[in-house]
């Protein structure tokens, strides 16, 4: 009896000492900042199972509504043999759910001729890459880089730019589906010919994404010939790995000598559990895990959409990566977190600014218990009242919860078992500068405001430190001051080389400008150009000495011409000046000098020549109609649609054949109804 006695005593007392361990305090530190988070996404490669254009919305879209996970990233498939359309869809669906979209595309196999088996497919000994080990660009490269240039114009064409291109999948795998084999000295020597001829082609912000392999043991040995060359290493923009078989480590242990401020991905990782259970939800919050908070990476990406709406039933997975997706948006940085504060609970944390007086917050934390776990949370930095629990789990899908007071900087909360919780808190820190301004579309003929560039670091604007020195406007990374020049307002200043800064156009009519950029420089100012769509249009300008840093000057470039539509204006800074600085900007100005006449609606309207009409009194067509916003109650008009071809509509032929309104591919004409 002693001993049963003893045996229970002894039981009790374990119980007693798991339940305290489990019970530890999470502490979250918002002054402190760790890396940005630049997206999260996954792959549409070969997305011929799912149709994609019923799923867009619940994918992409950037809003507060259950059954939407946010992704911020699509990484496509780029056709070996030059049949482009149907991946590239894919991209512009997504853009059309969200313009602020990160879109990306990785080649699988180069086409047949640059490879030795001269075939797309692999599973052969001489599945590999015919370019150049060591010196100089040979043919295969050179022709392998300008295929993947003239890539990024269809895709261009189709109104998508790019953020960064990945020229091989897996180039230490050799399966017999499309793939390729690569040594680490024919990256470098690509690497070197494909920079040189997207910079020819006026793709100078594209990024390259290398070397995209299986995990990081293959990562360490293709990356390491071009990171540790100071050359080519500064083409680089992004090193990036799968996760398959290993995890990753922070990108400073890899011994590379250059690296210097190349983003860190983890761009492929799927299998595990079932799909349908919540196992394989825990999974995927421990890929992320391993990824934001072991290895420090900027971007995470699963591998399919298949896999994330199969038979077209979102999967536990899909809800799973929502809880980080869907509320942990670009730019948004990593703050300090006990990563786990109970025995089988992780805990990650982010906030919406570089600095320590965050607007947003955001904590997730999943539990691998199969029973529910009290877990306290203290808040430093972030002035929460109350935060709002999403729950998923083998129940509940991406779940919004009622609210949770926040006391004395602190929260307990029961985070149920076998669960991912995503805790969202706006702060009392909101007030300027904003840390998003509401993104803005300039029409053009018009002024465009210096400050008023798109968010978000690598997508809206490049800088090279993460502190707006100006302090003003806006608290990202891009230096904003008061402005005394006329009209007042605010100018970007402390520009350097290497930075740029993107803006939203929409150009109403096609035709020849003048283009005023008002700039400042307190000594001889440094040299920048314009680009629209990734073509410069101005090719490299001066500021010169005006006489400090608030006399303003503007410099102008006559007879541009530029087509209508929906467009995107890069401003990019390509050297300093004697002060060390490219200078300030306070505006760019675009004047219509001789534009393709623009015609409107009147009693008696005059057609214009050569236009046949199926009437005798025509509305004679406009380039593109001003973009309309239509207020609901009210009436849509079915000839006011977006533009353009693609994006705001699609056509099977090219011409207006009602010869009405406007003159794109849709056939408008004129109507008597009341």
């Amino acid at each position: 009896m002693k001993k049963v006695l003893k045996l229970v005593v002894n039981l009790l007392s374990a119980f007693f000492i798991v339940s305290f361990l489990s019970a530890g305090t999470c502490s979250v530190d918002a002054t402190a900042t760790n890396q940005f988070i630049r997206c999260i996404g996954a792959s549409s490669a070969w997305t011929y199972m799912l149709n994609l254009s019923n799923w867009a919305n619940q994918l992409f879209a950037d809003n507060d509504l259950e059954g939407y996970i946010g992704l911020s990233s699509l990484r496509a498939r780029i056709d070996p043999n030059g049949s482009h359309a149907s991946e590239v869809n894919n991209l512009v669906l997504a853009k059309n759910v969200n313009p602020n979209i990160l879109l990306w595309s990785t080649e699988w196999s180069p086409p047949p001729q640059y490879k030795a088996n001269n075939n797309v497919n692999g599973g052969t000994d001489n599945n590999k890459f015919l370019g150049a080990e060591s010196g100089n660009p040979n043919s295969a490269d050179t022709g392998y880089a300008n295929y993947l240039v003239q890539y990024l114009q269809y895709c261009q064409s189709r109104g998508i730019n790019l953020y960064a291109i990945s020229p091989q999948n897996e180039p230490d795998w050799n399966p017999d589906y499309e793939s390729c084999l690569w040594t680490a000295g024919q990256f470098e020597v690509f690497i070197r010919a494909f920079r040189t001829a997207l910079n020819n082609a006026g793709f100078t912000s594209v990024k390259i994404l290398f070397p995209d392999t299986v995990n990081h043991y293959g990562f360490s040995n293709l990356a390491k010939t071009t990171m540790n060359n100071a050359t080519t290493s500064q083409y680089v923009g992004i090193l990036a790995t799968h996760l398959y078989g290993a995890m990753p480590s922070p990108l400073s242990s890899y011994g590379f000598s250059y690296v210097t401020n190349q983003e860190w991905w983890e761009t492929e990782i799927s299998g595990g559990s079932d799909l349908s259970t919540i196992q394989s939800g825990i999974e995927l919050a421990e890929w992320i895990q391993n990824c934001f908070v072991n290895a420090g990476m900027n971007g995470f990406h699963y591998w399919w959409l298949n896999d994330l709406v199969p038979n077209n039933v979102p999967s536990k997975r899909f809800y799973a990566l929502g809880n980080y997706s869907k509320f942990i948006r670009p730019g948004y940085y990593r703050m300090n977190a006990t990563a786990q504060p109970s025995s089988n609970v992780y805990v990650s944390a982010y906030k919406n600014t570089n600095n320590s007086s965050p607007t947003r917050i955001v904590i997730v934390a999943y539990n691998k218990n199969s029973s529910s776990v009290s877990q306290t949370f203290n808040l430093n930095g972030a002035n929460v009242t109350s935060v709002t629990p999403w729950i998923t789990d083998s129940s509940r899908n991406l779940s919004k919860q009622g609210a949770i007071t926040v006391t004395n900087n602190s929260f307990t909360y029961t985070l149920p078992g076998l669960s991912i919780v995503s805790f969202v808190g706006n702060t009392s820190n909101i007030g300027t500068p904003t840390a998003t301004p509401t993104p803005k579309i300039f029409n053009i003929p018009g002024r465009v405001e210096a400050e008023d560039y798109k968010c978000c670091e690598g997508t809206g604007y490049h800088d090279t430190d993460t502190t707006n020195q100006g302090g003003a406007y806006r608290n990202d990374g891009v230096d904003i001051e008061t402005c005394t020049d006329t009209g007042g307002g605010y100018n970007i200043g402390y520009a350097v080389s290497g930075e740029w800064l993107s803006y939203s156009l929409n150009v109403t009519q096609a035709g020849t400008y003048n283009i005023g950029i008002r700039v400042a420089s307190n000594g001889s100012g440094g040299t920048f150009h314009l680009e629209i769509d990734g073509v410069n249009i101005t090719g490299t300008l001066t500021i010169p000495n005006t006489g400090g840093w608030q006399t303003w000057q503007t410099i102008t470039v006559n007879n541009v011409n530029i087509t209508a539509g929906q467009k995107t204006l890069r401003l990019v800074m390509d050297g300093n000046g004697s002060t060390g600085y490219a200078g300030n900007f306070n505006y760019i100005d675009f004047t219509a000098v001789s534009n393709t006449p623009t015609f409107t609606r009147t009693a008696t309207p005059i057609p214009p020549t050569n236009t046949p009409t199926r009437t005798a009194t025509p509305i004679p067509p406009t380039s593109t109609p001003t973009p309309k916003i239509f207020n609901i109650p009210g009436r849509v008009e079915a000839e006011d649609y977006k533009c353009c071809e693609g994006t705001g509509y699609h056509d099977t032929d090219t011409t207006n054949q009602g010869g009405a309104y406007r003159n794109d591919g849709v056939d408008i004409e004129t109507c008597t109804d009341t």
